[in-house]
């Protein structure tokens, strides 16, 4: 029995040695196929990484285009509300001069009116005092002048230019 035995052990302990040997491939290969799995994951993982930092840096160049372009935009037109108050002023201020002017102009005027009005009156007056000068001269009235024939036709006073009577235009 003894060779049966010593088969029987060896063969045991060859079993038990190819068993120890077989887990201890299989785990080197696990763990290789783990490292290797490991590896492809840090791999994946960085390439993931890299893919959003280069997302993130084109929108970030995209959103910084956009707020150029709105910055853009936005001081286009401020320039052209710049420049429509800058008219508008010109405007107000011209509007200004010409009222000024106006109002000179309105002020002289109203100066030349009141001359003219004072000239005028002082011609009726001066034209009372030559009719009543020459009716005292001759000795008779406009009446009897106009009755004896000595002129066409007999003014009371002279008339306004116009139709104009103090100061107020026709139809007033």
């Amino acid at each position: 029995m003894s060779p049966i035995i010593a088969a029987a052990a060896g063969l045991l302990l060859g079993g038990g040695a190819g068993y120890f040997l077989f887990l201890r491939v299989l785990t080197g290969k696990a763990d290789s196929i783990v490292r290797e799995a490991e590896l492809k994951g840090e791999s994946i993982k960085e390439k993931k990484i890299l893919q959003a930092k280069e997302k993130f840096i084109q929108l970030k160049e995209k959103q910084a285009d956009q707020r150029k372009d709105l910055e853009r935009k936005l001081n286009e037109r401020q320039e052209r509300i710049k420049k429509t108050e800058s008219n508008l002023q010109r405007s107000i201020d011209q509007n200004k001069n010409a009222e000024r002017q106006l109002k000179k102009d309105q002020e002289k005027l109203t100066q030349r009116l009141g001359a003219l009005e004072k000239k005028q009156q002082d011609l009726d007056t001066d034209h009372s005092k030559a009719i009543e000068a020459l009716e005292k001269l001759s000795g008779m009235t406009a009446d009897e002048a106009k009755e004896f024939g000595l002129i066409d036709e007999v003014v009371a006073s002279r008339p306004r230019s116009d139709g104009d009577d103090d100061g107020k235009g026709k139809g007033d």
